[in-house]
């Protein structure tokens, strides 16, 4: 596992979160948050903290790829993406739903929080399967 392809997949699919992240949350959910505004931490706040939320999401991917790389059997773009979807639905599920009954948040945030949720760990997935080679013994 610690070899080039693992380091470039993590990279690779890093930097896809990141993107997806900034497509959801600034682009596609910008209008809602915004009507919502009150529910969420004020802007600088959110600015100030931002690094949590990186830092975060390099810990969480790294396991990621931990996990796909110890677990994976043929190492499939089409494996990958099912674990993708598992680890998905498997995260987004309790995620969501609690965020929706915790916070006064609109069935439209809570739906794209679960759709984009599931579709960036697919792209995850599909991509980590597809650059990552086992080290060999």
């Amino acid at each position: 596992m610690n070899n080039k392809t693992f380091w470039l997949g993590f990279l690779a699919i890093y930097v896809a979160w990141q993107i997806l992240a900034y497509l959801t949350h600034n682009v596609l959910l910008a209008e809602h948050y915004e009507v919502q505004s009150s529910v969420f931490r004020p802007a600088a706040e959110r600015r100030d903290m931002a690094w949590m939320l990186y830092a975060s999401s390099a810990a969480f991917l790294f396991l990621f790829c931990q996990v796909f790389a110890l677990a994976n059997e043929t190492r499939s773009v089409a494996e990958g993406m099912r674990f993708g979807l598992l680890l998905g639905l498997f995260f987004s599920i309790p995620a969501v739903v609690d965020n929706y009954v915790l916070y006064p948040i609109t069935p439209a945030i809570a739906g794209l929080w679960f759709m984009a949720g599931v579709i960036s760990f697919v792209i995850a997935g599909g991509i980590f399967a597809t650059i990552w080679r086992p080290s060999r013994v």
